[in-house]
């Protein structure tokens, strides 16, 4: 799967994105500036069943700052993710009941903390990797059954925090390969990729 990077917009007076964060900031992430892509399968008596499917972004949010490292140097530390997604209507081909996944909602267990890659133009850029949370539930009939949370495996991370007018962050969260599998890789997603930004207005 390809990677499509995150990209820092430029404007504003291309001050330091660090002047704002030493405490804690939550921008808030706009779904029509966002993408989340996930390739599922499903193993049948005649083979293995795939494809791609785009999911919708409802609502989400992101909290974060910056620190400083043992090193003496600058650690942007990702405190809260949640990226919530409207209702997923299972394919019909493979479930006949109509069933659909609600309440489908991905988040950090624990804060992620990032060594500052790069800094300049305004923007600064951390690298990472973590595991998520997916936290679901099943509708049949109108009627929903919470499902088992489950972990989402290392999946890659990368942070673009800039200043301008606002605090923008771009967030990509990306995972080559299978990250999760039910029943012995009956059921499988992988190939994973999220490109979302988020906003918060400088005080």
């Amino acid at each position: 799967m390809a990677f499509v990077p995150a990209c820092a917009a430029g404007g504003g007076d291309g001050d330091d994105p660090r002047d704002v964060l030493g405490s804690q900031r939550r921008a808030t992430i706009a779904p029509v500036e966002s993408k989340t892509e996930v390739h599922a399968s499903i193993e049948r008596p005649d083979g293995v069943h795939g494809g791609s499917a785009q999911l919708q972004l409802q609502d989400g949010h992101v909290v974060l700052h910056v620190d400083r490292g043992p090193d003496d140097d600058d650690r942007l530390v990702l405190d809260e993710l949640r990226l919530a997604y409207q209702d997923i209507v299972l394919p019909p081909a493979y479930f006949h009941d109509g069933q659909i996944l609600s309440g489908v909602v991905v988040q950090l267990d624990h804060p992620l903390e990032m060594r500052v890659a790069s800094t300049g133009a305004g923007a600064m850029l951390a690298t990472g990797a973590t595991d998520l949370r997916l936290d679901w539930d099943l509708r049949v009939d109108g009627e929903a059954y919470g499902l088992a949370p489950q972990k989402l495996a290392t999946l890659d991370v990368e942070l673009v925090v800039s200043r301008g007018d606002e605090l923008r962050v771009d967030l990509s969260l990306f995972r080559d390969g299978v990250m999760w599998t039910w029943a012995e890789d009956v059921i499988t997603l992988g190939d994973a990729e999220v490109v979302a930004t988020a906003h918060a207005a400088i005080d």
